[in-house]
């Protein structure tokens, strides 16, 4: 297992004893919707209860426990994932309206209400939650509030519509110091969660849509946000953290060609072009010039403007779809061609959610579109004025075509990796018109008309690779993660080290696969932006030195890359003052190997710090090496580094100190506890 957060016997029964009382039981239910003014305890009590056969995936079983009302009216039915080799479990709700006229009012749907126990009785809990991305050097920023009150209660939203914008949809809840609960909220729309520690002295959660008040008609069928539980056990909440790391990455990541992920190494071509200036030519000449370097680049990035373009803006062009003919006389399949003679993938920029006025779609399929809302918050009135328009994805006709063009895209053009944009905040389009007894309906058809379209998309190439972008890093669920990777998490970009730092630190407690990159070869900035994910954006027309010197660079990421995927911990606290160090470390116990970061900022006083690592066998020794200093290692004992830690000298101002280690033996018997 790449974790060293292996579940527990006592995790995994814990979890097991909970689904049974919960989802397998006769109620209380961890759900509830309110139906003809009633709540669920007392809905469900007289409606049909069946439970499918479980059905075996890798990981675990689905299954399906059905509520069907009496007169056969509306079927409630929660699906269900149960991991047996994470102490974690998935469920969402269908209903569906079997009957021949309109179902009541739904003036509430949660997938998530249910109370959670502390460890002690009465004891107090904590909360730790993230920022969402907001092109901010805070973004993902980890907070924690501790000591709830009794009848104390936060509540969380998303944005503007889009799921990772204002906050992350995952949670630690802590109870007392001795375990707790991951939560992660599967919906790429605007959701919320609320804590409330209540008078019984437990939790209450609850999650799902901000909003519904609505009526299902003959026929008709709706879904929920999807709900993740992991429970965990122990003292420090990195442990909950790296848990759902590993489930994320062992259940929730793609499989492009049902093999396992191997995230790109780009080269962007805006480090040479701006977007509005690529053409056919200079893009195959700038490839050919990529092989000439002899990089380790795996893939070739073309973003945003390769489109015909109103007045050589770019953003006042999206709803174009076909390449500029003047500047791709033979369209983007030389450039695809190009990639692939050098043994490179092509990954291409899309948006096509957004639509402006006088582009192609916007006077072809007038009534595909959701026309600017008038009532927009003021910091958001631009999208009035210039005329932002949102493709619906919730019309089957819409869908399909857009399914049906990428996928022709993907054929022609030759491309690799499908990059969605989304540059817009779609809720107050979807709320723009809905009827007061249909109120939430337009977003749960878009947000599932968007999923289908993945994965119709994933279907007919089994091979393709989606990069979740909206504005960076805004929509960054596990329902978005289990279909695409966020290659760029943060319009923030390349340049602010120390925002790429803190982002580093805060995002890699919840997720496994995300990155920036670099546009240098100055050691400071360029491993300011190293993660699982890097991206390359430097000048081609640098000098032969320079690009000598970030095939050096590049070679040593690669060869502690796979370091990333393990497991995360902070070594120091995380904060953007200039005068500060940060540091973590990265560990991958089935490989024996990890990798210590850790920085000196620009007015940063300090030179040397004393850190504990983590994660080790105290059992064994473990050879250590400067990046920079590769002739060098010294072998320190597993029991050394977590006691006493390890020194890290800076000598310079700033400075970026990256060190690699290797398990190299263990102990034949265990020491005593009191040996050094």
């Amino acid at each position: 297992m790449t974790s060293a957060a292996t579940p527990t016997a006592a995790e995994l029964s814990a979890t097991r004893d909970w689904v049974s009382t919960t989802l397998r039981s006769h109620g209380p239910y961890p759900f509830d919707f309110v139906y003809g003014g009633r709540h669920t305890i007392d809905v469900l009590k007289n409606w049909q209860r069946t439970i499918s056969p479980a059905k075996p995936i890798a990981g675990g079983t689905q299954y399906k426990v059905e509520f069907a009302e009496p007169g056969d009216k509306l079927h409630v039915t929660c699906e269900i994932t149960e991991y047996s080799d994470f102490p974690a479990v998935e469920w969402m709700l269908r209903l569906k309206n079997h009957g021949t006229a309109d179902s009541p009012i739904l003036p509430s749907i949660l997938p998530l209400n249910a109370d959670f126990a502390n460890s002690k009785p009465g004891a107090p809990f904590s909360l730790r939650y993230a920022l969402g991305s907001h092109e901010r050097s805070d973004d993902f920023r980890l907070l924690e509030t501790r000591s709830f009150n009794p009848a104390e209660t936060m509540t969380f939203t998303s944005f503007g519509g889009r799921s990772s914008d204002g906050y992350l949809p995952f949670f630690n809840l802590l109870k007392n110091e001795d375990g707790g609960l991951m939560l992660g909220i599967g919906w790429t729309g605007q959701w919320t969660a609320s804590f409330r520690h209540a008078e019984n002295g437990r939790m209450n959660i609850r999650s799902g849509m901000e909003y519904t008040h609505l009526k299902l008609h003959p026929g008709e069928e709706i879904r929920t946000p999807a709900i993740l539980l992991v429970f965990w056990n122990g003292p420090d909440p990195i442990r909950g953290h790296n848990l759902l790391r590993a489930l994320l990455r062992e259940h929730y990541t793609p499989r492009p060609g049902g093999k396992p992920l191997e995230v790109p190494l780009s080269i962007s071509a805006h480090g040479t072009y701006p977007f509005e200036e690529t053409t056919e030519a200079n893009m195959v000449a700038a490839i050919d010039r990529v092989a000439q370097l002899h990089t380790p680049f795996d893939t070739w990035w073309i973003d945003t403007g390769w489109f015909s373009l109103i007045n050589k803006n770019w953003a006042r062009s999206v709803g174009n779809i076909d390449p500029d003919p003047v500047r791709y006389p033979h369209g983007l399949r030389p450039v695809g061609e190009a990639a692939h003679r050098h043994n490179m993938k092509f990954l291409l920029w899309f948006e096509p959610e957004r639509v402006m006025a006088d582009t192609w779609l916007a006077k072809n399929h007038p009534d595909w579109l959701i026309q600017p809302p008038t009532d927009l918050p003021y910091e958001l009135t631009y999208m009035y004025h210039d005329g932002f328009r949102l493709l619906d994805l919730g019309k089957p006709a819409a869908r399909k075509w857009l399914t049906d063009y990428v996928s022709r895209a993907i054929d022609e053009m030759q491309f690799d990796v499908y990059r969605q944009d989304f540059n817009m905040f779609p809720v107050y389009y979807w709320r723009r018109g809905e009827a007061e007894d249909r109120q939430g309906m337009n977003e749960i058809r878009y947000v599932t008309g968007l999923y289908q379209f993945w994965d119709d998309l994933l279907a007919k190439h089994p091979k393709l690779l989606i990069d979740n972008c909206a504005s960076g890093g805004r929509r960054i669920d596990f329902e978005m993660l289990r279909r695409s990777v966020p290659l760029f998490r943060s319009d923030i970009g390349f340049a602010n080290a120390t925002a790429n730092q803190a982002i580093e630190w805060a995002l890699s407690h919840w997720i496994p696969f995300h990155g920036m990159g670099a546009v240098t070869t100055e050691p400071y900035a360029f491993r300011s932006g190293l993660g699982a994910v890097f991206t390359v954006a430097m000048n081609l027309n640098e000098s032969q030195a320079n690009w000598n010197r970030m095939n050096q660079m590049l070679d040593e990421y690669q060869g502690f890359r796979a370091n990333y995927a393990g497991d995360f911990y902070p070594l120091t606290p995380s904060s953007l003052a200039d005068n500060d160090t940060i540091a973590w470390q990265f560990d991958r116990p089935d490989l024996g190997t990890g990798i210590i970061q850790a920085f000196r900022r620009p007015m940063c006083p300090t030179n040397s710090l004393q850190l504990k690592l983590v994660g080790l066998d105290k059992n064994s020794t473990y050879r250590l090496t400067d990046v920079d200093k590769p002739k060098e290692s010294e072998v320190i004992s597993g029991r050394e580094l977590l006691a006493n830690g390890l020194k890290i000298p800076f000598p310079a101002q700033p400075c970026a100190v990256l060190i690699r280690y290797t398990k190299e033996s263990r102990h034949a018997k265990p020491l005593d506890d009191s040996t050094k």
